[in-house]
């Protein structure tokens, strides 16, 4: 007995895609699950290739990363130093 079949909805009708073993004319309860074929997901893939493409200035970015890290890292220490630390 097969547990779950796959099937593709076609023209109103379910048309199974792998053979069952099932005696003729035996009623089945059927649950419908879709789910998504590589082929969907390729396409959305590729409808956000280059998307941000010149939207932005990877050097720009990293030099905005690594000030904030100092700028955190300064915020940091200073709250780390005691009263009688700071001058």
């Amino acid at each position: 007995m097969n547990p779950s079949v796959k099937a593709r909805y076609s023209e109103g009708t379910l048309v199974l895609l792998e053979p069952v073993d099932l005696e003729e004319g035996v009623e089945v309860t059927v649950s419908i699950e879709e789910t998504v074929t590589n082929e969907v997901d390729l396409e959305a893939w590729r409808a956000t290739i280059g998307a941000w493409k010149g939207a932005h200035d990877p050097e720009e970015l990293l030099r905005s990363i690594y000030a904030d890290r100092l700028a955190n890292t300064a915020l940091r220490d200073s709250a780390m130093q005691g009263p009688d630390d700071r001058h």
